[in-house]
């Protein structure tokens, strides 16, 4: 499949070119479903060389930890993806599994301390949110750590929500609302977002 971009710059300029796979088909008519740049790109008639492809180690980029004042720097004025966004929460002890609702986010990956815990695409649905296992989760007194890639767009107001059942086309249930955008770091209130 084709795709044309109409890009501005200034000569000797880089294109960075970053690509999803979504899975693959292994079956059938598709069986060889390849994916990448398959044909070298091209700008106006002239084929561009000196291509470098590698895959992003993105479990590995999930168990960094920025400085806080680092990321607050970092921020973009209108958060667009993809993007790395992630916070620090605690938990209480009294708590079992639960499930991760995003509202307002729109598609990408989710990791809780480090473990991969999926990928959400909230407007293709039906699903809403990713289970949480509760062993994932630290105890009372220490600090979990969320990363999201955001592969489109940020919400306005960044917040995720715990919650006690799933959303499969359903309603909402009891919620454990942990808001991105402000400096504390407390189950009652919101706590800091770091972008970069």
């Amino acid at each position: 499949m084709k795709h044309k971009l109409f890009l501005t710059g200034k000569m000797g300029a880089t294109v960075d070119v970053l690509l999803e796979n979504m899975g693959r088909l292994s079956f059938g008519s598709n069986y060889s479903d390849f994916k990448g740049l398959l044909e070298p790109p091209i700008l106006g008639q002239t084929i561009l060389t000196h291509w470098l492809m590698f895959p992003l180690e993105v479990d590995k980029l999930v168990k960094w930890w920025f400085p806080p004042q680092l990321l607050k720097n970092s921020r973009p004025q209108i958060p667009s993806g993809p993007i790395f966004y992630s916070t620090t929460f605690s938990i209480l002890d009294s708590g079992g599994d639960t499930f991760l609702f995003l509202p307002g986010w729109t598609k990408g990956q989710v990791w809780i301390n480090g473990f991969n815990l999926g990928r959400y695409w909230t407007k293709r649905g039906p699903q809403q949110t990713l289970y949480v296992p509760r062993p994932l989760l630290f105890p009372t007194g220490s600090l979990n750590k969320i990363t999201l890639l955001e592969l489109e767009n940020v919400p306005p107001q960044p917040e995720i929500q715990f919650l006690d059942s799933p959303i499969l086309n359903s309603t909402l249930h009891k919620t454990y609302i942990y808001s991105l955008s402000a400096d504390t770091q407390s189950d009652s209130e919101p706590m800091e977002l770091s972008g970069h």
